[in-house]
């Protein structure tokens, strides 16, 4: 079963399975927040990458985590990748011309240097820590600026922009995100991962419900 309220991305994401596979899958188009009325029974394992960096505020959070649990059978898991701001994070290691020297030495892949670029290489003009909101338009606007400026090239630029997104993004701490889990009644496990920059600040969690053992 796959969710989404965003018709271009069921339409981009929709050929990923393989058959036979593909024939057997449900796609929804609706509000995540509202999955128990178009799923009937109970589901064992719910999979999310990077949901909650659109759900806007806080107690939005705990709404969809409780949509989530509610539809987890008796020992069901809930498994996150969630981009987070690590505790300890070094900031200074993800400004945009760190990254970009970074990348000219050939330290980052093309994915690795156009995901941080989005989500770090900006953050000190376009994220509030306040609000936790990172402005994407902020964030591109900058670097189409520094590409006219002949900072960065313009095969740069597109690895940039393969990542786009003009509108906002929430990006908690990891505390707080953690508090968020535990706060819903979920314990959790971060599963330990090597061999991407990016596993440093986009970890996977795996979610169970306090009241329930492992399986």
């Amino acid at each position: 079963i796959s969710a989404d309220n965003n018709p271009e991305a069921i339409a981009t994401y929709q050929d990923w399975l393989q058959e036979p596979a593909r024939s057997q899958e449900q796609i929804i188009r609706g509000d995540w927040t509202a999955l128990g009325e178009q799923i009937s029974g109970g589901v064992d394992v719910i999979l999310g990458d990077g949901v909650f960096g659109n759900i806007l505020g806080l107690e939005s959070h705990r709404e969809l985590l409780q949509e989530l649990i509610s539809l987890l059978n008796p020992g069901g898991v809930i498994v996150l990748r969630q981009a987070l701001i690590p505790r300890g994070f070094p900031v200074e290691d993800y400004e945009s011309m760190v990254l970009l020297e970074k990348y000219r030495a050939g330290q980052l892949s093309d994915g690795e240097f156009g995901l941080a670029m989005r989500l770090w290489g900006m953050s000190r003009l376009a994220y509030n820590p306040d609000t936790c909101l990172l402005d994407n338009k902020i964030v591109y606007d900058h670097y189409e600026s520094l590409k006219q400026s002949g900072v960065i090239t313009s095969a740069e630029l597109e690895v940039i922009r393969r990542y786009y997104f003009s509108g906002k993004n929430m990006i908690l701490p990891q505390g707080l995100w953690e508090k968020i889990l535990t706060s819903t009644g979920l314990n959790f496990e971060v599963q330990p991962l090597t061999g991407k920059d990016w596993y440093a600040y986009y970890p996977v969690y795996c979610c169970r419900l306090a009241t329930q053992s492992k399986v």
